[in-house]
């Protein structure tokens, strides 16, 4: 009888610990939904209080670290979801870190992070992308363009690709080549895309 009652004890336990962590979850999510971040670090914080340390709890997390302007925090927890995930989710945490390291300006770093995305995602486009811009941002130039080439095989119809690759022939000086880019990224809402194509695109024609 003693034994039926402490394995009783354990289930409820189990199930209200278990709904706990979910209700706090669920709570966490509508405050990401009205960009309440603050709260919602406040919600992931008592879910990792409860034991439950996730790797997806640590990075999202970091991501509300992020939007509260706290980048290095958030990558500290970043870091600390690296330490859990598997192999297929090291990603989504290697893109995050990335755009970090890309505001920080620290753009080596960032493209060493992107290209491990390549572990798990070796033909997408938008971590080619990714990469590619890091690489203009150190820039290199070429190996940039390259980059871009690869990402355009896969989907002509990115204009970002377009609007890249016309900055990389502008700092080449081909600027035929990139005015002939950018009039096909003309879509984009970019102020220095319309700023670079008013000075030089419209007298080089």
């Amino acid at each position: 009888m003693k034994k039926i009652l402490i394995l009783t004890f354990l289930i409820v336990s189990l199930f209200s610990f278990a709904q706990s962590v979910k209700t706090l979850r669920q709570e966490a999510v509508k405050a990401i939904n009205n960009n309440d971040f603050s709260t919602a670090k406040t919600y992931y914080e008592k879910i990792l209080e409860k034991g439950h340390k996730t790797w997806e709890t640590y990075v999202l997390l970091g991501d509300c670290e992020f939007h509260l302007g706290n980048a290095d925090k958030a990558l500290v927890y970043y870091e600390e979801g690296y330490k859990k995930a598997k192999v297929q989710d090291y990603a989504t945490i290697n893109i995050r870190t990335g755009t970090i390291l890309m505001q920080q300006k620290k753009y080596e770093e960032a493209w060493m992070k992107f290209l491990k995305v390549e572990i798990t995602r070796p033909n997408d486009p938008a971590v080619k992308k990714l990469q590619a811009i890091a690489l203009y941002r150190m820039e290199k130039y070429n190996e940039a363009l390259f980059t871009l080439n690869q990402a355009e095989k896969y989907d002509t119809s990115d204009l970002e690709i377009k609007y890249y690759k016309g900055l990389i022939f502008f700092k080449q000086n081909k600027i035929e080549e990139a005015c002939e880019n950018f009039e096909l990224a003309k879509g984009l809402d970019i102020p220095d895309l319309k700023i670079l194509t008013a000075q030089h695109c419209n007298k080089s024609k």
